[in-house]
């Protein structure tokens, strides 16, 4: 089973190299964050930040398939818009 999410391996697949794109890495429940985001920038991707749940990387293809491939991380997710339920009257 693969830790990218569909949409991100087809952009992966299909996207020209220098092209970059965030995303949100989720590490395992016992994973040290700041030593996975020390691994991910050596992977050639750019750390946004790093919290407890979740870590906010910008990677080109290349870089992106390289951080799905670390041990301790158990999906790669594109980023979530939120959106009010009650819209402004």
């Amino acid at each position: 089973m693969s830790k990218l999410a569909p949409r991100l391996a087809e952009w992966c697949r299909s996207a020209p190299p220098p092209e970059e794109r965030t995303v949100v890495v989720r590490p395992a429940f016992s994973t040290d964050t700041g030593e996975l985001a020390r691994q991910i920038a050596k992977a050639g991707a750019r750390v946004e930040s790093a919290g407890a749940g979740a870590i906010t990387v910008v990677a080109t293809p290349r870089a992106l398939e390289a951080v799905a491939a670390l041990p301790g991380i158990v999906a790669v997710d594109e980023p979530r818009t939120l959106q009010t339920r009650f819209p402004k009257r």
